[in-house]
């Protein structure tokens, strides 16, 4: 998993033990940390990123800080928007969206993680020239 329960609580995730405990506590149960349900949470969203990276990178990704962060977000997130719903407010309300561009800058190439060797990242290449389309002539030939 690309965080734990320990980094939710931690200030990139803006929620203290108390504020976790309530979100994921139901109605009529003792309030307290619930580490299942954020354990669910944590396995849901580090499939999501293995799933969004798989065509670039070999996954699981382990041990990688970035990766970190944005389950964080995602998770803190999901939290949030299980208890509050339409209510949820800034800065919890741009997580999902920031952590989506940071996966989708890392799939499309323009972000790397610093995983892997040379031979066990996917291979790619480079273009220099690109063949013409239309001849030349033809080109002239054009007003």
């Amino acid at each position: 998993m690309y965080c734990t329960v320990d980094d939710i609580k931690t200030p990139e995730g803006f929620l203290t033990e108390e504020v976790l405990a309530e979100l994921t506590t139901e109605k009529g149960e003792t309030v307290e940390v619930r580490i299942d349900r954020v354990e669910a949470l944590i396995e849901d969203r580090t499939k999501f990123i293995d799933n969004h990276l798989r065509d670039r990178y070999s996954v699981p990704i382990t041990g990688n800080e970035t990766l970190t962060k944005i389950c964080v977000k995602l998770v803190t997130y999901d939290l949030k928007k299980q208890r509050l719903g339409t209510r949820l407010k800034a800065p919890y309300l741009s997580f999902e969206s920031e952590a989506m561009l940071e996966l989708n800058d890392i799939k499309n190439g323009s972000v790397q993680l610093d995983v892997g060797t040379s031979s066990s990242r996917p291979p790619f290449i480079v273009v220099k020239k690109q063949k013409r389309e239309f001849p030349q002539e033809l080109l002239d030939k054009m007003p």
